[in-house]
């Protein structure tokens, strides 16, 4: 019998508790409707069984995974942007004090960041969110406002980008929000995962 995971983050918990610690869930137990669609979490893990829950709980450990490569494939042209500016080569490569002359860098810079050290972590799949992404490449433009004073032609320069970034970001975010919808209204995607096509079939 065929059934589709519902609800929410607390449903998720459950199913691993559920699955971990209750020993009296090892009979298997059958969906008789084929239209049942639990409408909550203490619903839908009392009509699962084990091998539903590992199944389910599986397909979750590699989520992780799955995000890093969605962040990795939308975040990807943002960053080429940033990078391709026609000033974006001051921000590609760490800031070398010594090379640069600038003996109190560190000591102003307690968190170094630059937009080629995110594209290794991007393409590495270090990045498991969105937020965590723009996190760093604001990092990498605060850093610049904040060092070279204000009026300076890098301070000028880091504050462009930053604005793009910001922009380009909001829209990206916009279109995931969009995508995230739609995937909600897909009947066949699970609404706990978001995942399209997730089905049981003991």
């Amino acid at each position: 019998e065929t059934m589709k995971c519902s609800n929410t983050v607390d449903a998720k918990r459950q199913c691993s508790d559920e699955f971990q610690g209750n020993p009296r869930k090892n009979k298997e137990m059958k969906v008789e409707h084929k239209n049942y669609e639990p409408s909550c979490g203490d619903n839908l893990i009392s009509s699962m069984t084990n091998s539903e829950i590992k199944e389910h709980l599986d397909s979750l450990k590699s989520e992780l995974f799955e995000n890093s490569i969605k962040v990795k494939l939308k975040c990807s042209p943002l960053l080429k942007k940033l990078m391709e500016h026609e000033y974006g080569w001051i921000f590609n490569q760490p800031v070398d004090p010594l090379e640069l002359n600038l003996p109190d860098y560190l000591t102003v810079i307690k968190t170094p960041m630059d937009l080629g050290t995110i594209k290794k972590k991007l393409e590495s799949g270090g990045y498991q969110t969105y937020e965590s992404f723009s996190s760093d490449c604001l990092l990498t433009f605060n850093n610049a406002i904040r060092y070279n004073e204000e009026g300076s032609e890098v301070n000028n320069i880091a504050r462009q980008l930053k604005k793009i970034l910001e922009d380009e970001f909001s829209k990206l975010m916009d279109e995931v929000e969009n995508e995230g919808k739609e995937r909600k209204n897909n009947r066949e995607a699970c609404s706990l995962c978001l995942n399209e096509r997730i089905l049981f079939e003991p």
